[in-house]
């Protein structure tokens, strides 16, 4: 990853990983135990670094909160979840493939030297401006807050969808002096693709922090907003699961209406085994 120079100011400070990380993991799963034991020592590993373990109920899931992690069981199985920065290593401590995922936030904080740049007014321009030039992709709602203390928070696309993006000024929102003069890029998933991107990120674990900058980059690129920094691999943990759903739709659109009337005007006739043949699908006697 490399710092760009654009929009007002040098990068002297590019941080990412993953900013929320809910998951569940079914009852009787043989990696129930291990994933609930692992989520147990990380907790214990928050608590000896200062924060607060409690008793805590979330979603019908008894457990155990300590600082911004969480574990807990129910009939149906355990959840995991974290809200904060250390979601990336409550994620790399806890994940297994077979989870599904309800939510997963990634995230690129940047910090700027040189003059004052207004990050979230520069990507609404950029957003609205884009929506404009292509009348043709579905038109996403874009919407933008100011804070009476000063902080902006940017909504590209729906609360509601698989995801979408949130823009901030992270310094406003945090009111730490550490990201004081941060903004905060971020993209929202949720189930099927927040579960796919979870298992992407599995898959390139060695390279969390480049996939994620390069997913961020790319999905804001998309919606005509420029970011202040450049990678050097393109990887993009949302696409593989955009791209099978949209083959996949197209696929099961073309055989319901070019396919299923053959097929039905032969089962009619009594071919419907020969039908199977021809496809390669013969039934199991």
């Amino acid at each position: 990853m490399r710092p760009s120079q654009e929009q007002g100011g040098a990068l002297t400070r590019l941080e990412t990983g993953l900013d929320w990380y809910s998951a569940t993991l079914p009852a009787g799963h043989s990696q129930s135990g291990s994933t609930y034991d692992a989520a147990m020592a990380f907790l214990e590993h928050q608590q000896a670094e200062g924060n607060t373990a409690k008793e805590a109920t979330l979603l019908g899931y008894r457990g155990v909160l300590c600082g911004k992690c969480f574990i807990g069981e129910r009939e149906d199985g355990i959840l995991v979840r974290s809200t904060s920065a250390v979601s990336t290593a409550y994620y790399e401590a806890t994940y297994t493939p077979d989870m599904h995922v309800s939510r997963l936030d990634l995230q690129c904080t940047v910090w700027l030297t040189g003059s004052v740049v207004h990050f979230g007014r520069i990507a609404r321009e950029a957003a609205a401006r884009h929506r404009i030039e292509h009348p043709k992709e579905a038109k996403r709602k874009i919407s933008a807050w100011d804070n009476e203390d000063g902080g902006y928070t940017l909504y590209i696309g729906s609360k509601a969808s698989a995801h979408f993006c949130r823009l901030y000024d992270k310094g406003a929102e945090s009111e730490e002096e550490y990201y004081q003069g941060a903004w905060r890029y971020e993209v929202e998933t949720h189930n099927d693709t927040a579960t796919a991107s979870a298992r992407y990120i599995l898959e390139h674990s060695a390279q969390l922090e480049a996939v994620v900058a390069a997913t961020v980059r790319q999905y804001y690129q998309s919606r005509g907003v420029t970011v202040p920094w450049y990678v050097t691999d393109e990887y993009n943990a949302l696409r593989p699961l955009l791209m099978l759903e949209s083959d996949d739709a197209r696929s099961l659109k073309w055989l319901a209406a070019q396919v299923a009337p053959t097929v039905k005007r032969l089962q009619a006739r009594g071919y419907l085994v020969s039908v199977l043949e021809a496809l390669g699908l013969e039934q199991n006697s």
